[in-house]
């Protein structure tokens, strides 16, 4: 390949590289203000659950404000996933073209390992626990009974 041909290509590559790191950053903070927005909600649901205690609910009207609970932390957990695999697709293409670069080369860099209770205390983790105690605080009236 002439000289022409490689700097078009080394040009093509920065601006490919420079694309997918503005995607990893778009899909972290996208992550976010899905878990944000929906953990706010699942709050407020807990709250409301608090603060309906004192209302003599049925077991039709509980099962709804479950189900409802139970839709929001499903459909938020998907979303979080789908935008997660997103993610991984864009760093995955950062790496490929660090390495068609040769960004790297030469470096001696360590594998680091992320430690597992870390990997557990994520998004959708909390969601799922946000999701559980708002639950309980609504059937909690009718477990006491």
């Amino acid at each position: 390949m002439n000289d022409i041909g490689q700097d078009n290509r080394l040009r093509n590559l920065e601006r490919a590289r420079a694309a997918q790191e503005e995607e990893v950053a778009y899909r972290n903070e996208k992550r976010w203000k899905i878990f944000s927005w929906s953990s706010s909600l699942l709050i407020g649901s807990i709250a409301g659950a608090v603060a309906v205690k004192k209302i003599d609910l049925g077991y039709p009207e509980r099962i709804l404000l479950c189900f409802a609970v139970i839709t929001l932390a499903g459909y938020t957990m998907l979303w979080l996933n789908f935008n997660r695999h997103l993610l991984d697709n864009a760093e995955e293409k950062v790496k490929r073209i660090d390495k068609e670069l040769g960004t790297y080369e030469g470096l001696d860099f360590e594998e680091e390992s992320i430690p597992l209770w870390l990997e557990i205390v994520s998004y959708g983790t909390t969601v799922a626990l946000l999701a559980a105690i708002s639950i309980l605080m609504i059937l909690l009236p009718c477990i006491r009974s």
